[in-house]
């Protein structure tokens, strides 16, 4: 009987003994879930600023992205046009060299030229006499 006892009391022990276990495990989860729950509320304004520092990354990648590419095509454009900007220059220069010679010229002109007066003679004559009639008036002669 002492050995039927001492099976039924090591049995409770050992019950008792995984229950307080038991309790205290969902105690120090219940510690470390308050504790968890805390750390993530003290750190949530940092992950809406982590947030907000991504999207403005974003945008900002975005934006370089397009600045890229407009100088890409302005560049491209340029090495278009620079050939006929080469000749523009050339046929501007030679306009100069023209315009100088045309300049030199005008200076070289007087400045007043006296033109001779000119006289008008006014003649007047009668018209001459018709005794002719043509009908269309509708009479007749």
């Amino acid at each position: 009987m002492a050995d039927a006892r001492r099976s039924t009391h090591l049995a409770v022990l050992i019950g008792a003994s995984a229950g307080a276990y038991a309790v205290s495990l969902a105690a120090v989860t219940a510690f470390q879930s308050a504790t968890d729950q805390a750390a993530i509320e003290d750190r949530r304004p940092l992950g809406a600023a982590a947030t907000s520092l991504s999207r403005g990354h974003d945008a900002l990648d975005g934006d370089l992205a397009r600045a890229a590419r407009a100088y890409g095509d302005a560049a491209a454009r340029y090495d278009e046009l620079a050939p006929r900007l080469d000749e523009l220059e050339s046929g501007l220069a030679a306009l100069t060299g023209k315009v100088s010679a045309v300049s030199g010229a005008a200076r070289s002109l007087p400045g007043h030229v006296a033109l001779p007066t000119v006289t008008r003679t006014v003649s007047s004559r009668p018209a001459p006499v018709v005794h002719a009639t043509t009908g269309a008036s509708g009479k007749r002669p």
